[in-house]
């Protein structure tokens, strides 16, 4: 059978001793999400409640009493006086009162009784529209349904459903106390606006010097330069994130009985087949540890040295003098022990990461894994892992911290306080620690 539609139209009013929320009010409801479309019609009730405000229902009555399904509508309007005044009548133009347009399915045929929209009938009923008026609110329905003004003028009457008890629980802002707002909130986002200028001003003025200061080119370059910054330090960070992939690389002893700390990226690829060139022979190192997070390993060679790098106890210092050794290219450049020197220049890594330093020596692909040492007495200081693009930045390269590399030892077994080193030494006998104790290694 084909399904007829339905339609409730609702007005409701305020009891003589009851103030309903005026047309302000509505649209802080609405502004606030408190009304919203989607909402059932029991929800807004809820929300209506607090006003004890009477509901006059104007009803569609023929089919409500006569049919069942899908599409019933009907739209509401929530006034101070009478909804012939102020929804419908001569107060209407001026009152600026929204109509609440509701659709919804009727289970069952109801009983027109006064208080039936009070009931359980209409609850599912979901918020479709919120119009600008009540008359609106029947205009949208008649779009939807051509026979509606007439049936509507033959069939609709006028019933009540329900007074709830008045109860205070929004405190709802005045016009003016929310014109205030708008006004005060206006200015804290324009000192907030001044406040963040002033400091990029200050960061970038130097770059916009050909510009007047009170004009808007002036802000704009200033704004254009912390946006340009902003991009090379993602490329950095990006470029700093990239998996690290090495078939080479430089390793250095820790004791005298061949155990050798190099970065895990540079054996990663190696499957346990790592090698070393020690006193001109290539010989197989062993895997013992690994540790991808802090991208070291430990290897052992079937070797008795008799030099090692000592690993220092004494925290990092900025400003310290250190010396990096490594194969840099691998033995493209040469198969002889290359330094470069320089200071800890920061105490953290990139994004803050405390287990590693920042240098200004030079660390270039095929140094990871070697040793950075002290000048002063040849103590480990950290171990190179990498460095940063040459064509983004420059001299800003990282190791491992020596305690981080403490740490790693002692986890897997390896204690080192009985082999101990105690050296004084001039440049030329360091060069010599160096040369006996920092190793290529590699993987076919």
């Amino acid at each position: 059978m084909k399904k007829l539609l339905s339609i409730i139209f609702v007005s409701l009013l305020l009891s003589g001793c009851a103030t309903g929320p005026d047309s302000t009010s509505q649209t802080y409801l609405k502004d606030t999400s408190l009304i919203k479309v989607g909402m059932t019609y029991g929800d807004f009730k809820e929300i209506m409640i607090p006003y004890g405000t009477n509901v006059n229902m104007f009803v569609w009555s023929k089919i409500l009493n006569d049919k069942t399904g899908d599409n019933n509508y009907f739209v509401i309007c929530i006034a101070n006086d009478w909804a012939a005044e102020e929804c419908t009548g001569a107060k209407a133009k001026s009152s600026n009162l929204p109509g609440y347009v509701f659709k919804g399915k009727l289970t069952s045929k109801i009983n027109l009784s006064p208080y039936a929209p009070s009931k359980k009938f209409f609850e599912d009923f979901k918020l479709e529209i919120i119009e600008n008026s009540f008359i609106s609110g029947e205009r949208y329905i008649a779009n939807i349904i051509p026979e509606f003004n007439i049936a509507f003028k033959k069939y609709s009457k006028t019933i009540w459903t329900y007074r709830p008890k008045p109860i205070n629980i929004y405190d709802f802002p005045t016009k003016q106390e929310q014109e205030q707002k708008k006004i005060t909130d206006a200015k804290l986002k324009k000192e907030n606006t001044d406040k963040i200028f002033k400091t990029l001003e200050a960061k970038f003025k130097e770059k916009c010097t050909s510009f007047d200061v009170t004009s808007k080119k002036y802000k704009k370059c200033i704004y254009d330069a912390d946006k340009e910054e902003k991009k090379t330090i993602a490329k950095v960070e990006k470029e700093a994130q990239k998996p690290i992939v090495a078939s080479s690389g430089t390793a250095f002893f820790i004791d005298n009985n061949g155990h050798m700390i190099t970065n895990h990226h540079v054996i990663e690829g190696c499957k346990d087949k790592s090698q070393i060139s020690y006193n001109n022979e290539n010989i197989k190192a062993k895997l013992i540890a690994k540790d991808e997070f802090l991208d070291l390993a430990l290897l052992k060679a079937d070797v008795k040295n008799s030099n090692f790098i000592n690993i220092s106890s004494a925290p990092p210092k900025k400003l310290k003098r250190i010396i990096v050794a490594g194969y840099p290219f691998g033995l493209e450049l040469s198969n002889d022990l290359k330094f470069n020197s320089g200071i800890i220049t920061s105490l953290k890594g990139l994004g803050d990461d405390s287990t590693r330093i920042q240098i200004d020596a030079a660390i270039n692909p095929g140094n990871s894994g070697g040793p950075i040492v002290y000048e002063e007495n040849g103590e480990l200081a950290a171990v190179a892992v990498a460095g940063l693009s040459k064509d983004k930045t420059e001299a800003v390269n990282f190791g491992i911290k020596a305690s981080s590399v403490e740490n790693f030892l002692q986890s897997n077994q390896i204690d080192l306080t009985l082999v101990q080193q105690k050296l004084n030494f001039s440049n030329d006998d360091l060069a010599e620690l160096l040369e006996s104790s920092t190793l290529y290694t590699f993987c076919k």
